[in-house]
């Protein structure tokens, strides 16, 4: 699917500006201007692809949810199929990699020197024949059970900082999950030495350190932490779009 996604995505990506400069008749800088705004509009729609899940807008949307889908196939919990994991992702990177090289070379030949329609005939038939393949292989799939919008938790953090802007935080920090944290150590303590002892298993299980399950409470330690290193990798986005500009 991702090699004939490929072929019609990039065959467009290099040969749009000599179609609009060539036979829409457009300046050439207006012709460089409207391929990067196509093109930047099909990748920034990964964004609302993820937000969806697995649900692809344009191209940018297959890009982002096409890896996340092939990796669900397989079982963490297998250590067979946990050490597939890089292979799919090498595979996954060679299809794209071919995808792109017969869109470039095949496509683009026949577009600027056959005809420009037979050119989009081509990548749009590609693109409906890897959809095909994707929907045939549904049955198969395995299918993981949506949890929380990594976008909503990445909100919920900054609301709950809203919301507790003005609560007096404790010397120590390790009281904010202190006692959460000697609950659980004190059910697990006693169920190791104490066999014996009728237990509510239950009781023990739910006692541990978790996260409540109401939306935006103020349990998010967790959560604070994966917004500070995402934080963190944010001064990557802006030079990643200026390189495809540039590009």
């Amino acid at each position: 699917m991702m090699l004939l996604d490929n072929i019609g995505f990039v065959a467009n990506m290099a040969s749009l500006v000599l179609y609009f400069f060539n036979v829409m008749h457009f300046d050439l800088s207006s012709s460089a201007t409207t391929t990067t705004n196509y093109l930047g509009t099909a990748f920034l729609l990964t964004v609302v692809g993820g937000f969806i899940s697995d649900i692809s807008l344009g191209g940018g949307g297959i890009k982002g949810s096409a890896p996340a889908l092939g990796v669900d196939q397989f079982d963490y919990k297998d250590p067979n199929e946990r050490k597939h994991t890089a292979s799919f992702f090498n595979w996954f990177l060679f299809i794209i990699t071919r995808g792109g090289s017969i869109g470039v070379t095949f496509v683009v030949y026949v577009s600027t020197k056959v005809r420009w329609c037979i050119g989009f005939i081509i990548s749009l038939s590609c693109a409906f024949i890897g959809l095909v393949f994707l929907a045939l292989g549904k049955r198969f799939y395995h299918v993981r059970i949506p949890g929380n919008s990594p976008l909503l938790r990445i909100l919920e953090v900054f609301v709950v900082a809203l919301k507790n802007g003005r609560v007096e935080l404790p010397q120590n920090s390790y009281e904010l999950t202190r006692m959460n944290y000697m609950k659980y150590v004190f059910w697990a303590n006693w169920y190791k030495y104490k066999k014996d002892v009728p237990v509510d298993e239950e009781k023990l299980l739910n006692s541990g350190p978790r996260r409540p399950n109401e939306p935006f409470s103020t349990s998010v330690n967790g959560l604070s932490r994966q917004q500070e290193e995402l934080l963190k990798s944010s001064p990557g986005f802006p030079h990643r779009i200026n390189l495809y500009n540039c590009e």
